[in-house]
């Protein structure tokens, strides 16, 4: 889940098959294997371009809901300082790297959080 896979199944998940998440895949599959479970990576194809849609929606609006919940924190954070900053920045970035198909909200919450971060530096917030 920490890769931020669409659920097909019970123990069935899906990744779009690039390097990088065959990479990750292959990690856990090994930790699995590591703690005496059993794990096999398998490459496949959906039948058709629908369903492939469908799980890249899926991907997309569960991105879409931690972003809005960054968005929201953003919104209601009333003196914010540059610790609180960090980690929305940490937030952002965790969220983004499980962002597959570059969701709705991404941009919004990189440039609220860029908003916020600006308004701490007077130098930034004035230009």
């Amino acid at each position: 889940k920490g890769l931020g896979v669409a659920q097909i199944g019970d123990g069935l998940v899906g990744l779009p098959n690039n390097p990088r998440t065959r990479e990750h895949l292959e990690w856990v599959a090994a930790s699995v294997v590591e703690a005496e479970g059993q794990a096999i990576v398998w490459l496949a194809k959906t039948a058709g371009r629908r369903p492939g849609q469908e799980l890249a929606r899926e991907m997309s609006a569960a991105r879409d809901v931690e972003y809005q919940q960054l968005l929201d924190e953003l919104a209601a954070s009333v003196d914010p300082d540059t610790r609180n900053v960090a980690r929305w920045r940490r937030e952002w970035r965790r969220i983004d790297r499980r962002d597959y198909f570059q969701a709705s909200l991404r941009e919004p919450a990189r440039r609220a959080l860029d908003a916020v971060a600006a308004g701490l530096d007077p130098v930034r917030s004035n230009q």
